[in-house]
């Protein structure tokens, strides 16, 4: 007798407004997204514990008879024992130290994505403690630069391919043209990354994306029913809780005392740093303006008024002579020093 492959049923379907829903389920993209670029992180650097290529992957080729360069080998040096030959879908020793290197040079503007150098061991090629927005912003826009001219070329379009289809995905504002494009696109991804990759690496979180672009059409960006805001928010109420056995009351406690400081700062004078007068990030920027009203110092062109500091060593080298004429016409259509004289 053949039982049913579900067994169990949520209480919400008992729900008399359940049925008539569009949307049900509200898949997370936030956690597709970071799941499957983990498993491809962990099956290209061979990571312990995210690595899909293990000893199951091998026997699953052996019992689907395919792929037979690849089955488990009695090892030469060691007479009885079984080892893996080197899969094409995992990087080289050296290309898991270029990777390393290069994710480890790279720089992102302030407040776009955490510093991955510190999560990255260059000796072994290997990666540590990365957290969820990192796994968005590497498989959206670093891998498909870093595995350039390291892992197969196959390889690198299909990861190029599934990072673009996330990248579009994620946009701020949807086109149901582009949303029905991704639709037919993530299929086709999703098999040229089966020919490249075993079998154990498709689990469900591969193909949830499948259904992503038709939530999408259904729900709108995926900022609005993605785990992000509430995910900080949770890390935030978890970091209040001070006493364990009465949680609630920590958080309760925290909020209060947040809410009563931020009122009461309102209210202080301008010279008592609160978090409506705390100074920028980048030191320097107040030097740059008059009275705190961002209007230029006294000699100085509104078009050099601008509250962004520079970081880093400065370097001192002379523009071509092209440049500097677009820099000078730029100025004299830009600055309203110069209309008078125009006129």
């Amino acid at each position: 007798m053949n039982h049913p492959t579900w067994h169990l049923k949520a209480s919400f379907h008992d729900l008399d407004y359940w049925h008539t829903l569009r949307l049900p389920h509200n898949l997370d993209v936030m956690h597709i997204e970071k799941n499957i670029c983990e498993s491809i992180l962990g099956t290209l650097l061979e990571l312990e514990g995210k690595n899909k290529d293990t000893i199951s992957a091998r026997l699953d080729l052996q019992q689907l008879n395919m792929w037979k360069d690849y089955w488990l080998k009695e090892s030469v040096k060691k007479k009885g024992t079984l080892k893996k030959p080197p899969g094409r879908w995992t990087l080289t020793k050296e290309g898991k130290i270029k990777l390393c290197k290069f994710l480890a040079d790279v720089k992102f503007p302030f407040g776009h994505a955490a510093n991955l150098e510190t999560y990255v061991d260059v000796v072994t090629g290997k990666l540590h403690g990365l957290k969820t927005h990192d796994y968005h912003i590497l498989l959206q826009t670093i891998l498909p630069v870093g595995l350039r001219g390291i892992a197969f070329q196959d390889m690198y379009e299909a990861i190029a391919e599934l990072g673009r289809f996330f990248k579009e995905l994620c946009a701020k504002t949807l086109n149901v043209e582009v949303v029905e494009r991704l639709k037919k696109e993530i299929p086709e991804i999703i098999c040229k990354l089966e020919k490249i990759f075993p079998p154990a690496f498709f689990d469900v979180m591969m193909h949830l994306p499948i259904h992503l672009p038709e939530e999408a059409l259904l729900r709108g960006p995926v900022h609005y029913g993605w785990m992000f805001p509430v995910e900080r928010k949770l890390g935030y109420l978890k970091g209040t809780v001070h006493n364990k056995a009465r949680p609630e009351g920590s958080i309760a406690e925290t909020y209060i005392v947040d809410e009563s400081s931020t009122f009461v700062s309102r209210y202080f004078k301008s010279d008592i740093k609160t978090r409506f007068n705390i100074a920028e990030r980048n030191m320097g920027t107040e030097g740059r303006k008059k009275n705190n009203q961002g209007k230029p110092r006294e000699g100085e062109l509104s078009i050099f008024s601008s509250v962004v500091h520079g970081v880093g060593s400065k370097d001192l080298w002379l523009l071509p002579i092209e440049q500097m004429t677009k820099i000078h016409r730029y100025i004299l259509d830009n600055c309203p020093e110069v209309e008078p004289y125009i006129e």
